[in-house]
């Protein structure tokens, strides 16, 4: 069976092999509309969205490869500032996001 080639994106990173992560990584449109948001955290057991203005949870992000790819996809909108919560089984923190979004040439 063929990958997608967002599943084989995903596991190229994992395996330390994109040449680009933060063109992946990170709040970015989809071409057919929503946003994406896609983050690697390889001790995290969940991950939750935050709105970085508001402080309000915006959703959790879903395992998508056994290495620590967590992905969430909203629907459409403008991108927006936002803070991850992490849960690792032991403790709970947050740390900063971005919106990396480029436009490219």
């Amino acid at each position: 069976m063929p990958l997608t080639s967002e599943r084989a994106r995903v596991k190229r990173l994992a395996e330390g092999g994109d040449g680009d992560p933060f063109g992946f990584l990170g709040m970015h449109r989809k071409p057919e509309g929503g946003l994406v948001v896609r983050a690697f955290r390889p001790k995290a057991e969940s991950l939750e969205l935050i709105d970085a203005r508001t402080g309000i949870g915006a959703g959790f992000l879903r395992w998508v490869h056994p290495d620590g790819v967590f992905l969430l996809e909203l629907p459409p909108g403008e991108p927006f500032a936002y803070r991850l919560r992490e849960y690792d089984g032991v403790a709970t923190f947050e740390f900063e996001g971005s919106v990396p979004l480029r436009k490219r040439a």
